[in-house]
């Protein structure tokens, strides 16, 4: 059996018509669906292009297919892009395929009513928050209340309709996007370390330059770069050493440079751009002394997620499935650079204290290399496309007896 799945993250097509993305969801991604579907097709916005960005890495391939939506930014975009984005919907609600909407997303909001087949089963698999996403401070959108409100309540329904739902937290997200008491519900993080992603040893402190890094998406402001910013001027302006890497690129890298030049802290914050994932990624870590995600909002991090598998301490806020991965004396409230400084002072400043949450960032990753990930997961799945079998059968016309 086929799955469709439904998401937001954009890809680029050539010539050819091989399909490409920066972003981690590449081939090996999807291919963990296999587990309990044939097929594998992924509904994403694409775009046509002569040559690639670096760092892209291919999507489509053996048994995982992109069914490519014209690409939209803004609402006079997709009006214009209506009429065909809803024929690509049509082909998934006519068929007796499955299909899982991977929230938040535009194109699962869109898919919940004109891609969801006939028999009506589907499953969600909660990624994120879009209450915090649109939250004040983020984007300078007039309208991010009515966008919060809308993107909040269709994720609220779409858990509350779903044959199954799975969610990157154990509890947070939970909470606010709750199933029905006849789903399917599991947890798992969209992560699953190889072994050659988690460190051999954790860090231990060292004297000197201390290198902070993030990792993240500069498209938006929700990973809280920004106040990243601010409170590692606070730290050098007090006569600190240290240095940040920023890793991750997009269309707000220009005033978050700016804002680096107006603290007169340029040359002391690295933009590195985007990397490939894997062992690109992992030489940024290893580099490092912090790994600091300042966020908005969140799921459950990935990249603080493969910081911790390094060994590497880490400080973030009090969002999302943060709790779940880092002790409670790395933790701040979202939003406040002040706090933060103070909080990456402590851990470059105090040994102990550095060298314990390191131990304890390794014990953490454990977790995410554990088959029980892949158990969990697979039993979503597996729960979805019997429940698609069971409700195509009845939805199967009764056989026809010839009369004799």
């Amino acid at each position: 059996m086929r799955v469709n799945i439904l998401c937001d993250f954009r890809c680029y097509r050539l010539q050819d018509g091989s399909i490409w993305t920066t972003t981690p969801f590449r081939h090996g991604f999807w291919c963990r669906y296999l587990a309990e579907f044939s097929d594998v097709s992924v509904f994403a916005r694409t775009s046509d292009v002569s040559n690639l960005p670096p760092a892209a890495g291919r999507v489509d391939g053996e048994n995982v297919t992109v069914r490519p939506i014209p690409l939209y930014q803004t609402l006079s975009q997709y009006l214009r892009n209506r009429t065909q984005i809803r024929q690509c919907f049509s082909q998934v609600q006519n068929s007796r395929e499955a299909v899982i909407l991977r929230a938040p997303s535009h194109l699962a909001n869109l898919g919940w009513r004109m891609a969801i087949p006939c028999h009506g089963v589907f499953g969600v698999e909660v990624v994120g928050d879009p209450y915090d996403v649109f939250s004040t401070g983020i984007g300078p959108w007039f309208m991010r209340r009515a966008i919060r409100h809308w993107f909040t309540r269709c994720q609220q329904k779409q858990c509350k309709e779903a044959t199954g739902v799975a969610y990157v937290t154990q509890r947070y997200l939970q909470q606010r996007y709750p199933s029905s008491k006849n789903a399917f519900t599991t947890h798992y993080s969209s992560i699953e370390l190889p072994a050659d992603a988690i460190a051999e040893r954790p860090k231990t402190f060292s004297e000197g330059v201390s290198k902070i890094v993030t990792v993240g998406s500069l498209d938006q402001l929700y990973k809280g770069t920004d106040v990243l910013i601010e409170a590692v001027a606070l730290l050098i302006r007090s006569g600190m050493q240290i240095s940040l890497s920023i890793v991750g690129d997009g269309r707000y890298r220009s005033e978050l440079q700016s804002q680096a030049e107006s603290a007169a802290i340029a040359n002391f914050v690295h933009f590195v751009g985007e990397v490939s994932a894997g062992e690109a990624v992992r030489a940024q870590l290893d580099s490092a002394n912090l790994f600091v995600l300042p966020s908005r909002t969140e799921g459950l991090p990935r990249a603080m997620i493969e910081a911790l598998a390094r060994g590497l301490p880490c400080v973030g806020t009090r969002v999302g499935g943060i709790p779940e991965l880092i002790e409670d004396n790395a933790l701040v409230a979202s939003g406040n650079a002040k706090d933060l400084a103070e909080r990456i002072r402590h851990f470059l400043t105090s040994p102990d204290d550095y060298n314990l949450s390191a131990k304890n960032s390794l014990s953490v990753a454990a977790r995410y290399s554990s088959t029980e990930i892949s158990q969990r997961r697979n039993n979503f799945y597996r729960s979805l496309r019997e429940a698609t079998d069971l409700a195509n059968q009845s939805v199967l016309p009764q056989p026809q007896h010839e009369v004799d």
